[in-house]
């Protein structure tokens, strides 16, 4: 019996925000949970933005001890902030 690929990490956002950093400029951050059925590391993820056309990916600003989340059964929260283009939060169009 062939042995099957365990599920994919899922992310519980438990809170997300944008916050205006000047001129033109958003910090979206973003906050929750990665969980899995086995504890891991796992790789820097992006944040993913929507707007009807096309699907950009954005990479996360460097954080102390770095980007990469802890997946698991009871991984523990994950903070991570993004900078975008303050339109992204104007266009109510946009889902990230």
């Amino acid at each position: 019996m062939a042995e099957e690929d365990p599920p994919a990490p899922s992310f519980a956002c438990e809170r997300f925000e944008a916050v205006p950093a000047g001129a033109g400029t958003v910090l979206l951050r973003v906050e929750g949970r990665w969980s899995a059925p086995r504890r891991g590391r796992l790789g820097v993820p992006a944040l993913l933005v929507d707007d009807g056309r096309r699907t950009r990916r954005i990479s996360p600003l460097p954080a102390p001890g770095g980007s990469a989340p802890l997946a698991g059964p009871q991984a523990p929260s994950w903070r991570v902030a993004f900078s975008g283009d303050a339109s992204l939060v104007a266009d109510e169009a946009v889902a990230f």
